[in-house]
């Protein structure tokens, strides 16, 4: 059984990610979220990923997913973190995992 990842946000650090997730086995890159709609498109088509989302909180709508990684600005890291956790997923955040402590 493949672990299915999501990746959230497909600008520099997300194409980081879906390089490194589509070189491991047992790894299935099962969905993106890009709010750029050239680079979703671009992403889909360079990683072949036949989901694509313009936004989080559909593509968290639509699956579930074992990991999510979240390569979003930070600004967005806390708001997308607690929202995949909240969808039952495992997260990988880059740092900071928010703006502030509270």
């Amino acid at each position: 059984m493949k672990l299915r990842v999501a990746i959230i946000g497909c600008g520099a650090q997300g194409r980081n990610h879906l390089e490194c997730y589509r070189r491991m086995p047992d790894v299935e890159i099962a969905a993106i979220c890009e709010r750029n709609p050239v680079r979703l498109k671009a992403s889909m088509k360079d990683f072949d990923i036949p989901h694509g989302f313009p936004d989080y909180g559909s593509l968290l709508d639509a699956g579930s997913y074992d990991l999510v990684s979240v390569c979003v600005m930070p600004v967005d890291h806390r708001d997308v973190t607690l929202a995949a956790l909240a969808n039952g997923a495992h997260v990988m955040c880059e740092k900071p995992f928010a703006m502030n402590a509270t």
